[in-house]
């Protein structure tokens, strides 16, 4: 859902390029409003997702997109940059295929990921500072149970309200949108009209 998405930020644009492993891959920054874009970081690597951080201007992470081959990945997990794309820092989840970041609203130090294989969904707590994520337990199975995330949306008025879309594989098969009250302990599905249908993104 990230791929390609214009996002606004500051008095910019930024955007993710999904060029697998092309010369224009990375991150881009256009200053006035999508007429052109700058590289501003992590050129030559594919981004699948970017989060920034509203609160703190030139703070933001990236996942990287690895190739995957019998069912693992080289890819670089997640990256951070406190200085608008200048320096990047790893920040976890290397190895781990990921769809999709999205920031708690309500405290920007929370971070959560989505990722293929498994349905997982990962949780940090400190901004990617200690590289440590725990994955979310109990989100419900549409299909045999091999299912990936594909997008997680946050309530911002309630933060713990989150949904999470999964499907057990790239056809759409065993598809389906599950909701959390309480910040991911419990998970109760809310698929009805959706059985069959490939979500990629939520809002």
């Amino acid at each position: 859902a990230a791929v390609g998405r214009v996002i606004p930020y500051w008095d910019a644009l930024e955007r993710v390029s999904d060029d697998a492993g092309g010369r224009r891959s990375g991150v881009f920054k256009s200053t006035d409003q999508g007429e052109s874009w700058d590289p501003v970081g992590l050129q030559g690597t594919t981004v699948h997702a970017l989060a920034l951080d509203p609160e703190h201007p030139g703070t933001m992470y990236a996942a990287s997109q690895g190739n995957i081959k019998d069912g693992a990945t080289d890819s670089k997990g997640i990256l951070k940059t406190t200085d608008g794309g200048a320096n990047w820092r790893y920040a976890g989840l290397k190895g781990q295929n990921i769809t999709g970041l999205t920031l708690d609203p309500s405290n920007t130090d929370i971070l959560y990921a989505t990722v293929i294989w498994g349905g997982g969904v990962f949780k940090n707590e400190d901004g990617g500072r200690s590289r440590s994520w725990r994955i979310i337990p109990g989100i419900p199975s549409f299909g045999t149970g091999g299912e990936f995330s594909t997008a997680l949306a946050l309530d911002p008025r309630n933060p713990a309200t989150m949904y999470v879309a999964t499907s057990a594989d790239f056809t759409g098969e065993g598809a389906g949108v599950s909701k959390s009250l309480d910040g991911g302990r419990s998970w109760r599905s809310t698929n009805a009209g959706l059985n069959g249908a490939r979500v990629s993104a939520l809002a």
